[in-house]
């Protein structure tokens, strides 16, 4: 079972490059452009969201929040982050690693970047819904 259907509160975060400053050199095949779009999708999740996870395979429903830091940011390592993450316009794909498998997020940003929608697969089969409200922006401590 994953953090996230424990419920507890997780602090991710999201980048689709390793947490360290990038440059184009440091990433083959990577443009400074690519970089640069990457960092602002991720910053467009900045932020404390309220997630609502049903699970419809079991018909639970689970509850977390979940603090998204700026792209760059260093988030602990006993805490879960995404393997990957693809923002193209509104559309938000997560994938997560664990040690017994994976879950896949596909998700749409919307209501000015304040509400996420969308759903989630598994290995262990379970599929549902995710909804996601966005409590607080990034601070400026986190910028």
């Amino acid at each position: 079972m994953t953090p996230r259907a424990l419920g507890f509160t997780l602090v991710l975060a999201l980048t689709i490059l390793p947490m360290q400053a990038q440059t184009a050199d440091s990433q083959p095949g990577l443009t400074e452009e690519d970089l640069l779009k990457a960092q602002k999708s991720a910053a467009r999740l900045c932020g404390t969201w309220h997630w609502t996870i049903h699970n419809h395979r079991h018909h639970q429903e689970q509850k977390t929040t979940i603090v998204l830091l700026p792209p760059g940011a260093q988030a602990p390592p006993e805490f879960p982050q995404p393997s990957k993450m693809i923002v193209l316009g509104d559309a938000v794909y997560l994938r997560w690693e664990f040690q017994k498998g994976y879950q896949e997020d596909s998700l749409l940003l919307g209501k000015d970047d304040r509400r996420l929608e969308g759903t989630f697969t598994n290995t262990t089969g379970d599929w549902g819904a995710i909804t996601g409200k966005r409590i607080s922006g990034c601070t400026q401590e986190t910028r």
